[in-house]
């Protein structure tokens, strides 16, 4: 099954090891950089986890050239909707 980095590797043609290289000329470790490619983080309630900080993310992203917003997978990005969505009329209260 692929995740969304090497769904986003494959659009450019990049495979694991120009990954792991990109990523380490960025600073981050190759374990790490491994984690990523495999999509550990994806399944992190916590982006302190296992090494794998929001920065590094951002590295992956910029490798890719995309937005860090695309890393996530579309099912966690239905949940953040969900959940601001819901706050509007809250906060549309509050202001009202």
């Amino acid at each position: 099954m692929k995740n969304e980095i090497r769904e986003l590797a494959e659009k450019i043609n990049m495979s694991c090891d120009e990954f792991v290289g990109e990523m380490r000329k960025r600073g981050c470790s190759k374990p790490t950089a491994q984690k990523i490619w495999r999509g550990d983080y994806e399944k992190f309630d916590k982006f302190n986890d296992n090494d794998i900080f929001l920065s590094n993310l951002r590295k992956a992203a910029n490798v890719l050239r995309v937005t860090t917003g695309m890393l996530f997978s579309k099912k966690i990005l239905k949940i953040v909707i969900s959940v601001v969505s819901s706050a509007i009329p809250f906060l549309l209260r509050l202001l009202g």
